[in-house]
């Protein structure tokens, strides 16, 4: 089953930053992110606090994961199995329902999240314990130029 992962991110309309809270989405089908520190989000005098509207195609969920040196895996992150500068496979997180244990009939005991790599459980790449995360597809859409190829790579 998925964990209480209710952590997301996502661009802001207004100047393009990374936002991360609570997701929801108006019956007027505008996106929002309840910042995850605002302790009381509002409407005063026509300005919204605490409360950020998001580029929908943004959006992405926390996996609940983090990668090799601690750093939060989200969905639409672009990760790399990364030894030694080489990248030996890379790909998009991104969440499959089907590999979700315990939905649809399906009990996968490795798939422990339901997040995928390029057909793969996102667990699976984590085992390696050289999964970085590299980027994301809106910010770094050039790495997504080539796949499962050893190819150096600059590191943090």
């Amino acid at each position: 089953m998925r964990e209480n992962i209710w952590l997301y991110r996502a661009k802001s309309v207004d100047n393009g930053e990374w936002v991360e809270g609570y997701y929801t989405k108006t019956k007027y089908d505008r996106h929002f992110i309840i910042e995850k520190d605002c302790y009381c989000a509002g409407y005063n005098n026509d300005t919204l606090y605490g409360v950020v509207e998001v580029e929908p195609e943004t959006v992405g969920q926390d996996t609940g994961l983090t990668d090799k040196n601690g750093k939060k895996i989200w969905e639409n992150d672009i990760v790399a199995d990364i030894c030694n500068k080489i990248v030996y496979r890379k790909g998009i997180v991104v969440w499959n329902e089907i590999f979700d244990i315990g939905k649809n009939g399906y009990e996968y005991s490795n798939c422990i999240t339901g997040f995928m790599v390029e057909e793969e459980c996102l667990y699976e790449y984590l085992i390696s314990k050289k999964l970085e995360v590299i980027g994301n597809k809106f910010d770094n859409p050039e790495l997504l130029g080539w796949k499962n190829e050893c190819r150096n790579y600059k590191s943090n």
